[in-house]
Parts: structure tokens; sequence; C-alpha cells
């Protein structure tokens, strides 16, 4: 395998994290509002700094090979960013800076992430009282031809079938016999790694699905995903109770949060091979009987489908937003200021304050357009189980492994991108995971409303900051990320009020406008100089260039030079980018090698990794088969 070194090559990872205040979220009663309501509208300017891609997704164009082009979002032919989106971003600055709660986060998700550890094997039982879990031993039962042959197992007697996986279920009961030695030991499989023999499992002999009569031992078969490396599935074979075995609903429901992780079309693309997300899962748990793999960590359990495999943390996202007071609202008399705002669908909801048109394009069309379109690199989604990035520590030592569930660690805070010049001339081949988007050039223009009914005077110079970020200029550097491929540098645009106008009904004339003076240079109350002193930072066109020659990218592994007349040769794994962050936080590992860095950190920088020592099992053409080694 491959091995991988630091290259003094920098990197700056393309999003970071605003702090969220530690007080406590300003939550009031929206209804009671004694001085004076405002309505009105805000006439305002969008500049793009950096090319704008807002994709039409109702009407792709198929390239072949599952490669989809998108047209810019348009109405009557001309291009459009819809209100929703520039709401959307407009709310996020406004929750930053009043220190409001995380209403803009869809859901409540929960995090997997795969474990520092190994797993035992376990049998999850249903009996009255409720799911019981139970160790269990693993049995393996050979499904790998060429290792069955390589390992000469025939001699022994051992078992041999490829086809398990099409004539049993997943926790289907059968009988089997170990195979064993002349002394009556059972034969096992022993690997070696850095120098210590592992033992794996003990072989079966023979198995059978016909229970009756049957003197041999019974156990639960136990399929894991396909694989053109497995050797084995398993029998689990029912043991002691396990300690504290008493299975809640919500451990049931971690573990099915686990499955559903495995089951996602949009990350299973990443891995060849197929992926069936274990299907027979409502098999074995309608039967009564889950073949599981667990572990205790810090007397917290966890449960999952693979020695090796991923776990779904007791906390979610909620949690840890709750633990710094800042859960989403749900009542009207306890509103934060963004919820009081822009509105809430939870709990009793609350209509919005505030409407925002559809920014249409006002410049010329012939020049507006990359019609050709810009084939972005590949978008992963986000990775909030990657603790050093994700969450920070809040006392010494804290260990990384326990990750969300740890009581030293605290989320980072809300999610910004750094702005950047696009590296538009970057060749990106198409393929099945990343697409190309019609593009509205650099320099274009929109114009939209904010339409404002009801609102505070100090709700109006709030919103008019996370508008303009107190800099109300076109040309100015303080700048909104809006649309896709954000991290590979679009979307920056600048937007400026032009005018605000005020309406008041007179019982003689009626509505009547007028002009007010543009709140600027707002001072906000609510929230405290280190969370301000990091948005206006993120926020500035201009704050990465001291970074001469350090791109704005995501981790990635560079190929050792003496290697690069085979890269065409090269399995795709060697240089992916999960190797990056495998290296820096390895499996086992109490913390990692680097952290995230701060946003108002004096060196924003990161190491890139270096893929050297390659081998054939390195190569696509590798036929030694699998297990060789």
């Amino acid at each position: 395998m491959a091995q991988y070194v630091r290259n003094r090559s920098n990197f700056i990872n393309p999003y970071s994290f605003v702090p969220v205040d530690l007080r406590n979220t300003g939550r009031a009663n929206a209804a009671k509002r004694s001085e004076e309501l405002l309505t009105g509208y805000f006439q305002c300017w969008v500049r793009c700094r950096t090319p704008l891609a807002i994709p039409d997704v109702e009407h792709r164009e198929d390239l072949g090979r599952q490669h989809y082009k998108y047209p810019f979002f348009s109405r009557d032919g001309s291009p459009v960013i819809p209100g929703s989106a520039v709401r959307g971003v407009i709310r996020s600055v406004y929750e930053t800076i009043t220190d409001s709660c995380f209403g803009s986060v869809q859901g409540n998700p929960a995090v997997t992430a795969r474990s520092s550890k190994a797993f035992k094997p376990g049998l999850l039982v249903r009996e009255k009282s409720g799911w019981k879990l139970y160790q269990a031993k693993k049995y393996l039962v050979v499904v790998d031809r060429r290792f069955y042959d390589r390992q000469s197992l025939n001699r022994h007697g051992i078992a041999c079938c490829a086809d398990l996986a099409d004539r049993y279920k997943t926790g289907a009961e059968v009988c089997f016999e170990p195979a064993v030695d002349q002394r009556g030991n059972e034969l096992q499989y022993v690997k070696e790694r850095n120098g210590r023999r592992i033992p794996i499992g003990s072989y079966v002999k023979r198995f059978q699905a016909d229970l009756s009569g049957s003197s041999m031992q019974r156990g639960y078969i136990c399929i894991g995903e396909k694989s053109p490396k497995r050797h084995f599935q398993g029998i689990f074979q029912k043991g002691a109770p396990a300690p504290n075995g008493k299975i809640a609903e919500a451990d049931i429901q971690k573990l099915e949060d686990v499955l559903e992780e495995y089951r996602d079309e949009r990350k299973n693309k990443l891995y060849p091979g197929p992926h069936k997300g274990y299907p027979d899962y409502a098999y074995a748990k309608k039967n009564g009987v889950i073949p599981v793999y667990y572990s205790v960590e810090n007397d917290k359990l966890y449960m999952t489908f693979a020695a090796l495999g991923r776990k779904a943390y007791n906390k979610r996202w909620n949690d840890l937003v709750s633990e710094k007071a800042h859960d989403k609202c749900d009542r009207r008399e306890h509103l934060c200021p963004a919820c009081a705002l822009f509105g809430t669908a939870e709990g009793d909801k609350f209509g919005s304050r505030v409407r925002f048109t559809d920014a249409g394009y006002t410049g010329n069309m012939e020049n507006c357009l990359n019609s050709q379109g810009i084939t972005f690199g590949e978008l992963g989604s986000p990775r909030p189980s990657y603790i050093p990035f994700y969450l920070r520590e809040t006392g010494t030592n804290a260990d990384y492994s326990v990750g969300y569930d740890s009581n030293q660690m605290e989320i980072r805070g809300r999610k910004f991108y750094w702005h950047h010049e696009p590296d538009t001339d970057k060749g990106v081949p198409r393929n099945n995971r990343n697409a190309t988007f019609e593009t509205v050039r650099k320099n274009a223009e929109f114009k939209f409303r904010i339409y404002f009914d009801g609102i505070t005077r100090q709700q109006m110079e709030l919103l008019a900051m996370a508008v303009h970020l107190n800099e109300n200029d076109l040309e100015g550097h303080m700048c909104h990320k809006i649309g896709h491929g954000k991290p590979l540098g679009y979307g920056s645009v600048k937007i400026c009020i032009e005018k605000c106008m005020v309406r008041k009904f007179d019982l003689e004339e009626g509505w009547k406008e007028t002009e007010r003076e543009i709140p600027c240079d707002v001072t906000c109350h609510t929230c405290n100089d280190a969370t301000l002193r990091a948005l206006k930072t993120i926020c500035d066109f201009d704050s990465l260039s001291r970074y001469r020659g350090v791109k704005v990218e995501y981790p990635e592994i560079l190929l050792d030079e003496k290697y690069k007349d085979q890269r065409g040769s090269l399995n795709e794994n060697v240089l992916a980018s999960h190797r990056w962050f495998t290296q820096n936080y390895r499996l086992g590992s109490r913390t990692p090698e680097r952290k995230l860095p701060e946003i108002t950190d004096h060196d924003l920088r990161l190491q890139k990794y270096t893929a050297t020592q390659i081998t054939d099992r390195d190569m696509k053409n590798d036929r030694r088969g699998p297990g060789r080694r």
C-alpha cells in the first residue's frame, strides 16, 4: 500500500466557522412591541465579484455518462437570482450578528463517524421486555474461492460458499460445526499487522439451515456489504448478555441512522463496486434477531454493521446547539431576533416580517452568460463527522475520538466560505461525480427589493447591516456568497442598498412613501467582538490576498514525482481526498496532526500529503487477487 508523508505545499480550506457567542440567545415576545413600527422596502443592487452559478435543475441537459449541464436560472429568457437564495444568505448573516438560533439548519441530522476502534460482534434479540444485546462469537464462512484455494483450506475440510449471500439472509438461524485441528482446537484465521498476529475468527467446517435433530452448534448468519476483497461472511453465536445490554428505542434509532448513512446513494457513488446498504436489516428486525457490532466507550453504547464501521453519536446536531442555548425557536413568546424578523416554521410558527423579490439582471444579455458552461470540480457533501474541522476543544487534552459526545468539545460556530478568485483555467474532466454549469460573468449586476412590514427601527438597521455589511458601496470588498460552487470561488457578490423607502397610510391621502437615510455603520450590541471580527474577516474579499501562491481548495493528495509516469495506471483511491483526512487524524488517535485554523488566526495554511512508496497493489490492474500480502 502507498505511504503518505507531509508535503511542503500549502493550501487554505475553503470554509471556516464564525464563533457562536457563549452567552444565552436573547429571546423576547415578538407580539409585544410598543415602539413605532416601520413598513417599506430596500431597493438593492447585486454585483458579481466572481462568476455566479444558479442552476436550473428542472432543465438540465444530459451530456452522457450521467454528467449533466445546468443552465442558469432564468425567467422569460433573462437570468434571475431567486429571492429565496438572497434571503438565505442575508438571514445567515442576520443570525450571526444578532447571536440568534440556528434556524437556517434543516431538520435535526444525526452525526455518524467511522469509529477509531474495532467493534465487537453482538446479537440484538427481541424479548418480551424489549430489545436486549448479547455478546457473540464470530465464525467465518469463506466466500472467496481464490482465497480458499490460495490458503489450501480444502485440506482441513473447511466450507466454502461463494453464493452465501444469495442463499441466506442476515439474521437467519443455522446450525454449524467449527473446523478443528487434530487436537480439537478451532482453526483460526490470523492476520499479521505491524508485526502482531491478530486472530480474526474461527473457520466453519460445515453448516445447514435445517435445525431439526441436529447436534451441531447454532448461530445466525451475518452478511456484510459485498466487496471484491471480501474473504468471509459470518455466523454469530449467541453468548452472555452484554454489560448494560438493555436497549432503548433511541439505541435502535441510532443504529438505523447508521443504516441510512450506508444507503446514501450520493456517497456510494464515490466508491467502486455494489453497495446495497445491508438490505436484510428489515428481515432481521422482523424476525427478532439482528447481528450487529458494538462497542462501549465512556459508558456510552454504539452499534453498527461492520467491525470497522460507522457509529452514530448519542448527541444530534440540535443537542450541541441546545448546549449553547441556540436551539430553534418554537414559541411566539420566546423568539430570537432572527426568527422575530424572518419567521419560523417550528412549533407555534411565526410569520415573516420581510419579503425578498427575485433579483433580475439589468445589463446587456449579449455579454451576460457563459453559455458554454464551466465544469466544476467535484463538490462533496459536508462532513460534520470530521471532528478536527467541525468541533473545537473547550478543555485541555480533549479526546477527539469521543467526538460529539465529549463534554470537552463544542461546535465551532456558523459555517462561511472564504472569498477568492476561481481557477477557471483549470481543466476538469467530466464524470458522474461533477457537473457543468452555465454561469453569469463577473461584474454582472442584478436588482431586487426587500419589503419589510411592521418592524422596529433597530430591526431595520440590523437588516441593512446584514445586507451591505456596513459598506454600502458596489465597489466595496465586503461580500456575500450565493449559489453553487462556493468552495471553488464562485458566487462572491457585493450587495448594496440604493434607497430605503418607508410607507405610511394617511386617512385622507392614502399611502405615502418617504425616503429615509440608509442605515450604515450600524453598531450591533447583541454579539461579542470576536464574532463580529471573524465575520468581517471572512466576508472581506481581500482577506486572503497576503497568501500569494497559496490556493483555496479542499485537501488533496499529491503524487511523488518519481511516480508521475504511472499516474494513469494508479487506482483512483490512492489519490482520493479522503486520504488527507485519514492521515491527518488516524484511527485510534486522541488528537489530529492539524486542526482547522480559526478565522482570525495568524496563519490559515494547512499542509498537503504526498503519496509515495507505490506498490503493485496500488495499480488498477493488480491481478494478484484479493487478500494477497
